[in-house]
């Protein structure tokens, strides 16, 4: 009995005896796989030197009808001039042509001699000095010389017991007043030469010829003012055909700048002066323009 008792215990398991081991995992056959990794895209480098600046895209040409404005306008300048200083040119010329046809004489000089009490001196010789033209005063002292030429004269009073006068005339004349003089103090239209006897001998020289600006030198004047008038409405017409083109910047600006001197009957000046507005707000548009600037 014991025996078999003792038989049972040894196939009994004791609760309280620790578990046995278990054994460990095998390692696998190949390393662990990572993820890919995504590529960085290459990074300026950071150095001393700066980066170049990327380039610009180029510039889209600008389009309007500017150009063609500034193009018309100094061509209606241009021909505005040269209407304009054509016309003035050529009737200057006819009125000088006429002016001249009634103003070379010859002319009568009347005037005066007197004392230097204010009464006129009878008897007293007038002669126009280096010609034949001579007379004598009458009662009252007055005198008329004929058949004067145009020019610088003189006329010689003379008297016996009276200081010899010579005065210095510029004769001139037109169709309008018929005839002028002038002397140092002022120039006198018609017969207004008056002369004052002082006692004594010898000469006196009095008056003197004074700058005459006769209508020829009008004319020649005139005749000028024309010819530049033409030449500024020429070169505003040459600037407006380089601005239909867009090109030239430079002569389209220097034509602008020449029509504001061709005055144009007043319009033309004020025409170019639009352009030239125009010209400064459309300056990129002609070629060559930006890439210079």
């Amino acid at each position: 009995m014991e025996t078999e008792n003792a038989s049972k215990q040894d196939r009994t398991p004791d609760a309280k005896a620790a578990p046995a081991a278990q054994a460990a995992p095998a390692p696998p056959a190949t390393a662990p796989q990572w993820a890919p990794q995504p590529q960085m895209p290459p990074q300026p480098w950071t150095g001393y030197y700066a980066q170049p600046p990327a380039p610009r895209p180029p510039r889209e040409p600008i389009v309007s009808n500017k150009p063609s404005l500034v193009g018309g306008l100094l061509v209606l300048v241009g021909v505005l001039g040269i209407i304009m200083w054509s016309i003035g040119l050529a009737g200057f010329s006819m009125f000088g042509d006429m002016m001249d046809g009634n103003g070379n004489g010859p002319y009568e000089i009347e005037g005066v001699v007197e004392y230097t009490n204010g009464t006129g001196a009878s008897g007293a010789n007038v002669t126009l000095v280096g010609t034949s033209i001579a007379t004598v005063t009458d009662n009252e002292g007055n005198f008329v010389l004929y058949n004067v030429p145009k020019g610088d004269q003189r006329i010689e009073v003379s008297k016996a017991g009276y200081v010899t006068l010579v005065r210095k005339v510029a004769v001139t004349g037109d169709m309008m007043s018929g005839w002028s003089w002038t002397d140092s103090q002022s120039t006198h239209m018609g017969p207004e030469l008056r002369f004052t006897l002082s006692p004594g001998t010898g000469q006196a020289e009095i008056g003197s010829f004074e700058s005459d600006f006769e209508f020829g030198d009008i004319q020649a004047l005139v005749a000028v003012c024309a010819v530049i008038g033409i030449v500024l409405s020429i070169l505003a017409i040459i600037g407006g055909l380089n601005a239909f083109k867009k090109t030239n910047f430079g002569m389209v600006m220097l034509g602008t700048l020449a029509g504001l001197f061709t005055i144009g009957f007043g319009i033309g000046s004020v025409l170019a002066f639009v352009a030239l507005f125009i010209l400064l707000i459309a300056s990129d548009e002609f070629k060559g323009k930006a890439s210079s600037a």
